[in-house]
């Protein structure tokens, strides 16, 4: 887990220790602030998450007050995240790291899978620690067609988590050839299955038409 996951979960585990039982509103209320927060990025340093736990009482988890704070202070709120949905999904740079809670949550709900036989769920690997961040297009592969740029080649779009031996063996193959290996996979992965966006000549499209369906799956689920 990573500086910016790890003081991220603080403030769940707060929960864990206050409350036995949440009403399913509440748990909406909890993934919208969750989501939310992540994606606006409010947990990188130290003096910004304080602000947070010093108004989770001992007793209680006042989430209309946190989600008020995100909105009100931090000039953050739902409608923000609905307009940059049709930036997210035009933007071919967008930085991937800002986004991987996103990716993450979505690999969740979708009961995506590892692509080994042994069928493992993404959430196991990851809590194991036993995933690569897979590049649907492998980045040595974009190098043979001159892209070399970090933010097109980390893009959200092109990452998705899983078995560190199949992600090895996957090497610098073209996605067209070893993409058919793992047909069964994909829609988890919410990668399209149209085998023409795998090509390079299509390569920025389908970084489009994935961030789209990622960004479509949290809002859909969570946000809506």
């Amino acid at each position: 887990m990573n500086f910016h996951m790890f003081h991220f979960v603080i403030p769940i585990l707060k929960i864990t220790q206050t409350l036995y039982f949440i009403p399913e509103i509440e748990k909406k209320k909890l993934a919208k602030w969750f989501i939310l927060s992540s994606y606006a990025g409010r947990y990188s340093k130290d003096s910004k998450i304080e602000k947070y736990i010093n108004i989770i009482k001992d007793d209680n988890f006042p989430i209309d007050e946190l989600i008020r704070k995100l909105e009100n202070e931090d000039n953050f709120t739902i409608d923000r995240f609905m307009r940059d949905k049709d930036n997210f999904a035009e933007s071919l740079k967008v930085q991937g790291r800002k986004y991987m809670m996103l990716l993450m949550i979505a690999l969740f709900k979708n009961n995506a899978r590892d692509w080994t036989v042994q069928n493992r769920l993404v959430v196991e690997i990851v809590k194991n620690r036993d995933y690569h961040r897979h590049h649907i297009f492998p980045k040595e592969y974009l190098s043979e067609f001159n892209i070399t740029d970090k933010d097109l080649i980390d893009d959200l779009g092109n990452i998705t988590i899983i078995d560190r031996v199949i992600n090895e063996s996957i090497n610098s193959n073209n996605p067209k050839e070893y993409l058919q290996n793992y047909k069964n996979f994909l829609k988890e992965h919410l990668i399209s299955e149209n085998e023409e966006l795998w090509s390079i000549e299509k390569f920025e499209e389908f970084l489009k038409q994935r961030k789209e369906g990622i960004y479509n799956l949290v809002y859909n689920l969570f946000l809506k």
